[in-house]
């Protein structure tokens, strides 16, 4: 018998949804057993201070922040999320921004990364951004090949960039993609 799907609906962030983004955030940052945020670390703060930096970035119009939502569950639950920030140090970089995309373990592989990559880009589409970045982990080859798969080009390596709790370090691949 085939495997029933999810069914999953991709919006804007809501009020009502940050409780369970900030579980899914904390989730996935702390899926890695060495890598624990440090204390007022973006998440680690309280549900409050969580809600006003989420909602905060909606304030850029370029700005987005998207989730994906069961819709086969009486409640609000956030499986996934795609933030977008504009760079908006300089007038020469806002053209660019970056992305930081995650799905709870168990929603992977089943089109909802997918889902929020394509919300998130035709969003853009047509409007001042013309490049997306990211950061990925050296050693996370499927986030990797996920990437790729969508278009985006390796940019450099920032070697060590991450040091885990046990000393250990882990590099990040930057990754690029032009859109428009």
């Amino acid at each position: 018998m085939k495997e029933r799907r999810p069914s999953f609906e991709i919006r804007t962030v809501e009020p009502g949804d940050l409780a369970s983004l900030r579980a899914l955030y904390h989730e996935v940052i702390d899926e890695d057993a060495g890598f624990r945020r440090a204390p007022g670390e973006y998440g680690d703060e309280g549900l409050e201070s969580f809600a006003e930096a989420t909602l905060g970035i909606l304030d850029t119009p370029q700005n987005a922040y998207l989730v994906a939502v069961l819709v086969d569950h009486g409640s609000t639950s956030v499986i996934g999320f795609v933030r977008f920030r504009q760079n908006v140090s300089r007038s020469r970089t806002r053209h660019t921004g970056s992305l930081t995309i995650a799905v709870q373990r168990e929603h992977r592989a089943r089109g909802v990364g997918q889902a929020l990559l394509d919300a998130l880009l035709d969003r853009l589409q047509g409007g001042p951004i013309e490049r997306v970045s990211l950061q990925v982990f050296e050693d996370n080859p499927p986030a990797r090949r996920f990437y790729e798969r969508n278009g985006f080009e390796v940019s450099g390596i920032l070697p060590k960039e991450i040091r885990m709790e046990e000393g250990r370090y882990r590099h990040l691949i930057l990754m690029h993609r032009w859109i428009g």
